[in-house]
């Protein structure tokens, strides 16, 4: 047989080969006014010298944890003799392979496999709980959850699953404030649909929650009691484990306020995800790394992970470059307890905005503060535009890393000032706003 990508067999396709004969077309010299001279300097101010990786672009962002980028340690992984450059698909990458192993211990599980994002380890971990069962199914989850609102719609149309939503109802303190309430057993029993049900009904296999959600932390008492519920009927749980890392740094998961207590992080996340059949943690929020989740569970759901994982395009080959920069953020960001440090953070910018008069739309237990605007008749857009002119981006939600600037806090305490100066009086240092800001705030829980 002739070797197809012969030349005869490239005629016959009729796609010639490159060579002399077939060059490369010719690409424009980029016009003059365009290019930038990138002869390099020996002085240390020049902007050319300057990396992006000296100072984090995260340093005043306070809109999302999403923004933390590669740290030096994190680069400087890339070039170390474990870090593999072996085909992840073929499971040569010996070092991916190692975090895999360390994390699924982490998590006391037998299995861990590395996924490109939150989303498609959500998508993928939730088809492998469904092939357990025949359909139709559908998943029980909170109608403010990720999964349920802002994955586009893969539950349905590539899990081919129904989401049965419970929603948590809103609750009014004594002080007039309102907040979100926290998902019950009553709440979840509501909606699953059971065997018994009528048949008109897709019957509830699956149930995801998260945590946090909204910043907010789910008690273990409260997961362990709705989980062992749903397992009694036969049901699987997920675990949407996105800031799952911040969940377990928090004083509501046993820390303290005075001192970080590695060991009290460990023992509750694996008490966490003892209760669940799959979880899913992101190494691409607080923790810094440029791409990566993992989902952790059984060897089983890890195996049929991982073939969905192959199905919808998701397999790397020198996937070892990212587990070295996601095992970096695992050491030095959660295990040293930087995370709990913003939380701290957060504590006393939260009490310095409730100083100013501000009030707050909704309570977080870790890395957020959610401003009431609403209540100042001040607009997400308008905020924006006070907080930049301070030199920091902002949302409605604050969200705290460890890569913001010390300098940046006392910048974002000017800009809360400013906020309710324009609340009261319409103007900002005695000035009306004028506002240029086109970026919509778009978060979600996320």
């Amino acid at each position: 047989m002739r070797p197809l990508f012969s030349p005869a067999a490239s005629r016959t396709l009729n796609r010639p080969l490159i060579s002399k004969a077939f060059p490369h077309p010719t690409i424009p010299a980029l016009p003059a006014h365009l290019r930038i001279n990138r002869k390099m300097s020996t002085s240390t101010t020049d902007p050319l010298r300057s990396t992006p990786w000296q100072v984090s672009p995260a340093s005043h962002d306070f809109r999302s944890d999403t923004f933390t980028t590669p740290t030096p340690s994190m680069l400087a992984s890339l070039t170390l003799p474990t870090t593999s450059l072996g085909d992840n698909v073929y499971r040569e990458s010996i070092n991916t392979n190692n975090f895999s192993d360390r994390l699924a211990k982490l998590f006391n599980k037998p299995a861990a496999c590395y996924v490109i994002s939150g989303t498609m380890g959500n998508l993928l971990s939730l088809r492998a709980n469904l092939s357990h069962y025949p359909s139709p199914y559908s998943v029980v989850l909170d109608t403010r959850s990720h999964v349920y609102c802002y994955e586009a719609g893969g539950l349905s149309e590539l899990a081919k699953a129904w989401p049965i939503g419970y929603t948590v109802p809103v609750v009014k303190n004594a002080d007039g404030t309102v907040e979100d309430g926290m998902v019950t057993l009553d709440m979840v029993k509501k909606v699953w649909v059971g065997e018994e049900e009528d048949g008109h009904f897709s019957r509830s296999r699956v149930l995801s929650l998260e945590n946090t959600i909204k910043g907010q932390v789910v008690p273990l008492e409260t997961i362990k009691e709705v989980t062992d519920w749903v397992r009694s009927k036969g049901g699987r749980t997920h675990l949407d484990g996105a800031r799952f890392w911040e969940a377990v740094s928090s004083v509501k998961a046993g820390q303290n306020k005075t001192e970080w207590n590695r060991e009290k992080a460990i023992e509750m996340l694996r008490a966490y995800a003892d209760c669940f059949d799959t979880v899913t943690v992101c190494f691409s929020k607080g923790l810094g790394a440029p791409i990566g989740s993992y989902v952790v569970g059984s060897e089983e759901d890890i195996k049929r992970v991982e073939r969905y994982r192959k199905q919808t395009g998701g397999d790397g080959r020198q996937v070892g470059l990212l587990a070295a920069m996601m095992e970096v953020g695992l050491d030095e960001t959660f295990l040293s307890g930087k995370l709990w440090e913003s939380q701290r953070r957060v504590e006393q910018l939260t009490e310095y905005w409730k100083n100013l008069g501000g009030k707050l739309a909704c309570q977080s237990d870790t890395n957020m503060i959610w401003m009431d605007l609403e209540s100042l008749g001040v607009s997400d857009e308008d905020w924006g535009e006070i907080a930049k002119k301070r030199g920091v981006s902002a949302w409605s939600r604050l969200v705290f890393h460890y890569q913001v600037a010390e300098e940046a806090y006392g910048k974002l305490k000017q800009a809360m000032s400013d906020l309710m100066e324009y609340a009261k009086h319409g103007t900002v240092d005695g000035k009306p706003l004028k506002s240029e800001s086109t970026t919509k705030a778009i978060y979600g829980s996320k």
